[in-house]
């Protein structure tokens, strides 16, 4: 009997050793702690692995610290320092992680490589991805943060996608949105699909849907709503429709040239062709002291015939017709 409870507590040792430092360690209900270990696996309950390689939680909650790949089917995920976190329902977060991947709920990645999320919240600081399908995304420095629906948030980020919801860039690469509000700070390009875009110092901005607002862009694009551009025009360019102060005046005086020369060269041309009509018109105008008789029209003045080109015949002077008529008498 002393032998058989013997073996009982050394197997039982065995059994102890083997859960701590071991390769493996799996939960189907409850809590399950993984220190150093390869791979921690629960599927109810809670699981902690703490620089472990992978940490996968069913159900309930995973905290992964230092690991390389934690992923959580339901409940909240926390990775610190890991390279991959995965979490299909409730919330994820992973600190200085390669990746963190969030199917429903929240995840917070912070100096990771990729952070998804596909419903819920995700956040993402230094990370190098961050994708959220639903609920809301946030990544601080990170290289790519992408959102399905909800909220994401990239600070000096390469890359800032969201699908639906909000996403927020700051110093980014590239900030894309298909429904809801992008906002890129000093971003590369900003893209939302539908909602509002804000970016500012950002090499390029297109917004499909919405309306969008780049300061200091380079290029910036809509397919719909408003577009207000803010200080885009390049330092050093004049305006295309402004004209110099001598230009205006030189415009001007060739003007009121053109249009004295039209109206001079219209007055004389009508003048030379009614007194041209005056040398073929002779019975018109007939001098005085000429008419009929031998003596001539000693009488009253000849009063000539009135025609329209009486106005512009050179008038008479009374004093040239009182010597014509002296000239004219016995």
């Amino acid at each position: 009997m002393q032998k058989g409870n013997v073996l009982l507590t050394f197997c039982l040792l065995l059994h102890l050793e083997a859960a701590t430092s071991s390769e493996s360690s799996t939960t189907s209900g409850g809590t399950s702690t993984a220190t150093s270990s390869e791979s921690s696996t629960t599927s109810g309950g809670a699981s902690t692995a703490t620089s472990s390689d992978s940490s996968t939680t069913s159900s309930g909650t995973s905290t992964a610290t230092s690991s390389e790949s934690s992923t959580n089917s339901s409940g909240a995920s926390t990775a610190t320092s890991s390279d991959s976190s995965t979490t299909s329902t409730g919330a994820s977060t992973a600190t200085s992680s390669e990746s963190s991947t969030t199917s429903s709920g929240a995840s917070t990645a912070t100096s990771s490589e990729s952070s998804t999320n596909s419903g819920g919240a995700s956040t993402a600081t230094s990370s190098e991805s961050s994708t959220n399908s639903s609920g809301a995304s946030a990544a601080t420095s990170s290289e790519s943060s992408t959102t399905s629906s909800g909220t994401s948030t990239a600070t000096s980020s390469e890359s800032s996608t969201t699908s639906g919801g909000t996403s927020t860039a700051t110093s980014s690469e590239s900030s894309t949105t298909s429904g809801g509000t992008s906002t890129v700070t000093s971003s590369d390009s900003s893209t939302p699909s539908s909602g509002a875009s804000t970016a500012t110092s950002s090499g390029s901005s297109v917004t499909s849907a919405g309306s969008g607002t780049p300061t200091l862009t380079g290029t910036h694009t809509t397919s719909h709503r408003v577009i207000t551009s803010a200080s885009t025009a390049v330092s050093g360019a004049e305006p295309g429709g402004s004209l110099l102060p001598w230009e205006i005046f030189l415009v001007t005086l060739v003007s009121v040239v053109a249009a004295v020369g039209l109206f001079a060269g219209l007055f004389f041309c009508v003048r030379n062709s009614l007194s041209l009509r005056n040398i073929f018109n002779t019975a018109v105008y007939r001098p005085h002291g000429l008419g009929p008789g031998p003596g001539g029209n000693r009488g009253a003045p000849h009063r000539p015939r009135w025609s329209p080109n009486w106005f512009w015949r050179r008038p008479v002077s009374s004093i040239a017709m009182e010597m014509s008529g002296r000239n004219n008498g016995p």
